[in-house]
């Protein structure tokens, strides 16, 4: 039994459609309603299957935004560590070679530099993470939402 290229064409059609068409895993909008008509379309053919993969997204997400200031506190560590290590080196460099060392001058001005970068910097962690606690609040609703759905009895 030989399938004719019609036949070939159909089936090809049908699994490039199916492929298409098989939900990706971040489809919400931040209203937790699918984003697009296409996302649409797929939490109606895919009900629950799709839903649980917006779930673990969202999650994940989540996860994410909740983990935010311990990751940022880890990473500020380290480079914390690594400056210091940089400037315990260029000390010595200058104890070795006075005559490239800053005047107290210069070494005024970028002490003052610093204490305004540090500002800026702080400012900037206070709202980076009062957003990342909203974000995690809305990815914490959503999920509630999400599971209310995959919850109720007409859920495929």
């Amino acid at each position: 039994m030989s399938i004719s290229t019609r036949q070939k064409f159909l089936i090809g059609g049908a699994l490039l459609a199916a492929w298409f068409m098989w939900p990706g895993s971040h489809e919400l909008t931040a209203n937790c309603e699918p984003e697009s008509i296409f996302s649409s379309m797929r939490a109606m053919l895919f009900g629950k299957v799709f839903w649980e993969q917006q779930l673990d997204a969202v999650r994940t997400k989540a996860k994410a935004a909740d983990s935010w200031d311990k990751t940022m506190a880890t990473v500020d560590s380290s480079l914390k560590e690594s400056l210091d290590k940089s400037r315990a080196e260029l000390e010595r460099l200058y104890a070795q070679h006075p005559d490239l060392a800053p005047s107290p001058a210069e070494r005024r001005a970028q002490q003052l530099r610093d204490l305004a970068d540090a500002i800026e910097a702080q400012d900037a962690a206070t709202r980076t993470s009062l957003a990342k606690h909203a974000e995690s609040e809305k990815y914490r609703t959503c999920e509630n939402m999400i599971v209310e759905k995959l919850r109720a009895p007409n859920a495929n």
